[in-house]
C-alpha cells in the first residue's frame, strides 16, 4: 500500500518551493522597481540642475534683451534728435545760400570777385578750415596748425 504521508510531504514541498519561488520574484520585482526608483531619482535631480542653469540663462538673456531695448530706445532718440538738427542746419543752409546768391546779384564787384580763380593754396587751407570747425566756433586740436 502506498504511504499518504509521501503525497502530502511532497505536495506540501512543492507549495513550499513555489511559495519560495513567489517570495523570490517578489523580492526581484521588489528589486527592480526600487532600483528604477532610485534611476529616477537620479534623472529628477539632473533634471532640476538642467531646469536652474537654463532659467539662469534665461534671466541672463532676458536682461541682456531688457538692456538691449534701453539702447535701441536711446538709439532711436537720438536718431530723432540727429534729423530734427539736420533739417535745423539744411534749412539754414537755404537761406544762407540764398543771401549769398542775392548778394552776388546785387554787387558787381563781388560778381567780378567770385569769378576769379582762387589759388590751389588757398583752396586747401579753406577746406581744411570747413572740415575742421564745429557750430560754436571752435576747432578740433588736430586741425589747429602747429
Amino acid at each position: 500500500m502506498p504511504n499518504p504521508f509521501n503525497k502530502t510531504f511532497v505536495i506540501l514541498i512543492f507549495a513550499l518551493a513555489g511559495s519560495v519561488a513567489f517570495g523570490l520574484m517578489l523580492q526581484l520585482k521588489l528589486d527592480v522597481a526600487q532600483t528604477n526608483i532610485e534611476s529616477l531619482e537620479i534623472q529628477k535631480t539632473s533634471l532640476l540642475i538642467d531646469l536652474n542653469a537654463l532659467s539662469d540663462v534665461v534671466a541672463t538673456q532676458e536682461a541682456e534683451r531688457h538692456k538691449l531695448m534701453l539702447e535701441l530706445d536711446l538709439s532711436a532718440a537720438l536718431n530723432k534728435q540727429n534729423a530734427i538738427e539736420k533739417e535745423r542746419i539744411n534749412k539754414r543752409l537755404v537761406v544762407a545760400k540764398s543771401k549769398l546768391t542775392q548778394l552776388v546779384k546785387s554787387n558787381e564787384t563781388l560778381q567780378r570777385w567770385g569769378d576769379t580763380a582762387v589759388p590751389n593754396d588757398v583752396a586747401q587751407l579753406l577746406q581744411r578750415a570747413a572740415n575742421c570747425s564745429h557750430d560754436n566756433g571752435q576747432q578740433d586740436r588736430v586741425c589747429v596748425p602747429p
